[in-house]
């Protein structure tokens, strides 16, 4: 992967002969200036040189900061940041300067990356799930009937299959960057914890991938899941840079439920992407997750309620009832595929979905897990 779509190309600039104390408020917000001479390019100037050489003029602060192309591997590029010790790099395009290039955007760019790699690959099950239990008729159908619409339709299952295959190869790719990438991050705790994200995202995106290509069954088995660290994780992985706040109301002593831990995360990933997208700028997500009693008439039936609400934009009530359909989406390039998935996965296992919203008024979406009768027996912590 190349760090092109990375480079930030809007900038301050300074003039190399300027004092320094006239940017450190600009240091203060943006950490870095684009150091010119008559509008020609000479330097990036950091809150660090400023540290490290503490001089009167701009031009007498500034560090070797070697450039990088605008082609150049981002392996490569984090790889220069770490022997030099810097955060911050020029880059350029055919000897002209380009822009600049910031390990925090590259780390923010690999953690988004394999979010929408892994939710993409949660989608792609659901179709392959419906064409793979289609029914009786239709199969007899098709075998029944050699015309090219009819062979066309049942080759539809090996085009998706031919995607998945692609897909996994990237994101076993990404994982092994990722790895190297973390392995030479020892003394950054901190990026360090946001690799160790990243390459959890890759392992459980790649696991999806070969259940689909293997035909393994998506839908869950009995199993019996703590889901409290499942949802910190999730929070943890789609808004650690993110300008939402997020506030988690997790009771303590909730039972596990019965599903598997992949399959929880998959529900919480979509639903809580779902949340961050309907939010344009700042907003606020409620997570919340309480045991509930069970019903009067199912004496027994313990169940854990997980609801996720947000304060975007809400949905209309003329699509409000349309949310579960294939392939429906409010979103300009929504698949219309991540609450059809939710619901499959939730109705298996004897759950359910519920979404109240309305327009400009945010939505709110509760989830119903089946607990385990027994709260210890085989828990996952």
């Amino acid at each position: 992967m190349k760090i092109r779509p990375i480079v930030q190309k809007i900038f301050s600039t300074v003039e190399a002969y300027t004092a320094v104390e006239t940017v450190r408020a600009q240091l203060a917000q943006s950490s870095y200036v684009v150091v010119t001479e008559a509008t020609r390019y000479i330097g990036l100037l950091s809150t660090n040189d400023v540290v490290r050489s503490p001089r009167n003029l701009i031009i007498d602060c500034l560090q070797d900061k070697p450039p990088v192309d605008v082609d150049d591997l981002i392996e490569n590029v984090l790889q220069l940041m770490k022997r030099m010790g810097c955060n911050v790099l020029p880059v350029f395009e055919k000897q002209e300067f380009y822009g600049v290039v910031l390990q925090s955007d590259i780390v923010d760019y690999l953690l988004e990356y394999k979010a929408e790699l892994e939710q993409e690959a949660a989608r792609k099950s659901v179709i392959y799930s419906q064409q793979t239990t289609g029914s009786s008729s239709l199969q007899a159908h098709l075998q029944s009937n050699s015309t090219p619409d009819a062979a066309q339709q049942s080759s539809l299952g090996m085009t998706d299959r031919g995607i998945v295959h692609d897909l996994r190869n990237l994101v076993g790719g990404l994982h092994g960057y990722m790895e190297i990438i973390a392995g030479r991050c020892e003394h950054d705790t901190e990026l360090e914890g946001y690799l160790d994200t990243g390459i959890k995202c890759a392992q459980r995106a790649h696991k999806l991938c070969k259940q689909l290509l293997c035909g393994t069954e998506l839908i869950d088995s009995p199993a019996s899941t703590r889901i409290g660290p499942i949802i910190q994780e999730a929070v943890h992985t789609f808004f650690t840079y993110s300008s939402i706040e997020v506030k988690l109301l997790i009771d303590e002593g909730l039972c596990p439920v019965k599903a598997k831990a992949e399959n929880v995360h998959r529900i919480l990933s979509n639903l809580l992407i779902n949340a961050r997208e309907a939010i344009e700028g700042s907003g606020q997500i409620i997570v919340a997750a309480c045991n509930l009693p069970s019903p009067a008439h199912l004496p027994g039936r313990h169940r854990v309620e997980i609801s996720i609400s947000d304060s975007g934009c809400g949905i209309s009530p003329e699509f409000l009832d349309r949310i579960f359909e294939p392939e429906f989406s409010t979103k300009q390039h929504g698949a219309g595929l991540g609450l059809v998935a939710c619901k499959q996965m939730l109705e298996a296992i004897g759950g359910s979905i519920e979404v109240e919203s309305g327009k400009e008024q945010g939505t709110a979406v509760t989830v119903r897990l089946p607990a385990t009768e027994d709260d210890q027996a085989g828990a996952v912590l």
